[in-house]
């Protein structure tokens, strides 16, 4: 039997594949692998909603009712409060001596938001209008702005995200964060990251580390932190919690932050725990909704460390979760509670 082979050129294509051979630039003009690329459609798409999403934000805001912008503007007016100068100098002096803004958070401290995606990852959270939040999130990126990376082992509560098996499974990948003010060294945290890093290799996070401007206020600063881990349609998943945008951004740095935000992943699903508050924006939207809180007695607790005696192998969504009942169920799954490991 005569024996075929592919032509010449064929060949070489499918060797390149196999060999990743093949990369094209993003539309920031950064190489990235043919698979992250974005596609002509897909830069087009974008360009579209863009344009929506910056109309829709000038002429109505960034969220879904007048109630809801009230809602979170007294949380951040409250929150911001924890962000003085005395209160920096409170932490730095009581628990943390080698830090001063930022390094707040330990082990379990934010563990909620870990029992909140397992409730999504488990089908138990439905939006009344967009479905499942399973369906929307799967395969996402977790972003965590303000990670205290040289805090104990490094980025404690990213850490609890990246070991908890239930979450991990259905996430693409998940990414720490710190400033590098070079203007103070307590506060370049990235320079000293590194710098230990290269004294005891060991240290090194086993995941990635960004860093972060002061203010992530423009959607470019956004894509600039996101676009080499997902693709065109890759879900975001973000947190901002205990660090920068809750504690230190002005009111008018805020606004900017959530509307670049939306911006910069306006043809995207994205989750956004601010604080205790759990913002929504579907991939068809120019605005957030608040579609729960996060019980803020547990990791928004400023006075004393109320995580540290919770039973997280008996935690419940329901205990962790208070959804708004107008926009998301808690329905029964196959899974209420999942234990800590």
């Amino acid at each position: 039997m005569q024996r075929k082979f592919l032509p010449a050129y064929l060949t070489l294509f499918f060797l390149l594949i196999s060999l990743g051979g093949f990369s094209c630039k993003s539309a920031s003009g950064e190489t990235v692998p043919a698979g992250q690329a974005q596609t002509k459609e897909s830069i087009h798409n974008y360009q579209e909603r863009k344009i929506q999403a910056e109309k829709w934000i000038s002429e109505n805001g960034v969220f879904a009712t007048t109630a809801e912008k009230k809602e979170f503007d007294q949380l951040k007016k409250k929150e911001s409060w924890w962000g003085k100068p005395q209160f920096k100098k409170m932490d730095q002096k009581r628990k943390f001596g080698n830090s001063v803004i930022e390094q707040r958070s330990g082990r379990m401290r934010l563990y909620d938001h870990n029992i909140f995606l397992r409730g999504v990852f488990a089908a138990t959270v439905e939006h009344k209008e967009f479905g499942s939040l399973d369906s929307l999130f799967k395969n996402g990126i977790f972003f965590d702005i303000g990670s205290a990376i040289i805090m104990f082992e490094g980025a404690p509560t990213v850490r609890d995200v990246y070991e908890d098996p239930w979450v991990m499974e259905h996430l693409k990948t998940v990414i720490a964060s710190d400033i590098n003010d070079k203007s103070s060294r307590e506060n370049a945290y990235m320079d000293r990251y590194h710098d230990r890093i290269k004294k005891v290799p060991s240290y090194r996070l086993p995941f990635p580390v960004v860093e972060i401007p002061m203010a992530i206020d423009t959607p470019e600063k956004f894509q600039q932190l996101t676009e080499k881990y997902s693709l065109a349609d890759t879900p975001m998943i973000f947190r901002g919690a205990n660090s920068g945008p809750d504690l230190y951004y002005s009111a008018e740095t805020t606004q900017k932050h959530l509307s670049a935000m939306i911006i910069a992943y306006a043809d995207r699903n994205v989750l956004y725990f601010f604080n205790s508050l759990v913002l929504f924006k579907h991939k068809s939207r120019n605005n957030f909704q608040i579609i729960g809180i996060i019980n803020p007695s547990v990791g928004f607790a400023h006075r004393g460390e109320p995580w540290v005696t919770i039973p997280w192998e008996d935690r419940k969504l329901t205990e962790a979760f208070f959804p708004r009942k107008d926009y998301v169920v808690i329905r029964p799954g196959k899974q209420e509670h999942a234990a800590a490991q």
